[in-house]
């Protein structure tokens, strides 16, 4: 679980650092196309939601339970 969470925060600011390079077009995009509107959900989470970060968190993860599986298989 922490590793989990190291995980996505890396992915945020990886997410973060690339929009800016690219001139923030990801973050306008992503807040054109699903803004939170709620007053509630936009003070307590970001404006929109990442799904840049989302996907390289599931890439990560994928990634390590893939290597894990081949690590135990060949311990075999």
């Amino acid at each position: 679980m922490c590793s989990l969470a190291g995980t996505a925060s890396v992915a945020r600011g990886l997410s973060a650092y690339i929009d800016r390079l690219t001139d923030n077009t990801m973050g306008r995009a992503f807040n054109e196309s699903m803004h939170m509107h709620d007053e509630f959900l936009s003070m307590r989470l970001a404006e929109y939601p990442d799904f840049f970060a989302a996907g390289m968190v599931l890439l990560f993860v994928c990634e390590w339970k893939i290597s894990q599986y081949y690590r135990n298989k060949s311990e075999d």
